[in-house]
């Protein structure tokens, strides 16, 4: 009898400490990981819907995403991202990941005109729900789009990945 509670005490430990080490791939913020599989999803087009839907699942608020619309019957190419946040985030935190969001997607897909992202009604405000244009992200992000996806090193810094 004895014997059995220590097996289980210590299958116990073991799965506490394995569970512990495991990787969470819906962490909020892009990792080293995330930032590879970006660079490798380079030169998507809005039509590919997996590979877009690849892309927004490395990004910002990636466990937050709901709803991906492609619209790509004529031009200008558009996406729009709904989320569901909860209220913790801060409002600007949320703006500053939305700017990175649209950065990284406008220079992994060339043929994207306009992002748009939108909160459900039960998230927030509707105030976050915003669009960006390619004509004026990089004086948004204050960086050129060639320039965050020049390397996977140089996509990492403008993502702020740390040693993750």
């Amino acid at each position: 009898m004895k014997g059995r509670r220590i097996v289980f005490i210590a299958l116990g430990v073991a799965l506490f400490l394995l569970a512990g080490c495991s990787t969470n791939s819906d962490t909020p913020n892009p990792t080293k990981e995330d930032a590879k599989v970006l660079f490798e999803n380079r030169d998507t087009y809005v039509g590919d819907n997996s590979a877009v839907s690849t892309i927004l699942q490395h990004l910002y608020l990636q466990k937050y995403k709901q709803e991906l619309q492609l619209q790509t019957q004529k031009q200008p190419y558009s996406m729009k991202v709904t989320y569901g946040l909860p209220d913790a985030y801060k409002t600007e935190d949320i703006r500053n990941m939305l700017e990175k969001n649209a950065a990284v997607l406008f220079a992994l897909i060339p043929n994207v005109d306009k992002v748009t992202f939108q909160f459900d009604a039960s998230s927030n405000d509707s105030s976050l729900n915003t669009t960006y244009e390619r004509s004026t992200i990089e004086k948004v992000v204050l960086a050129k789009l060639a320039d965050i996806t020049k390397s996977q090193d140089d996509l990492a810094s403008f993502l702020n990945v740390g040693s993750k």
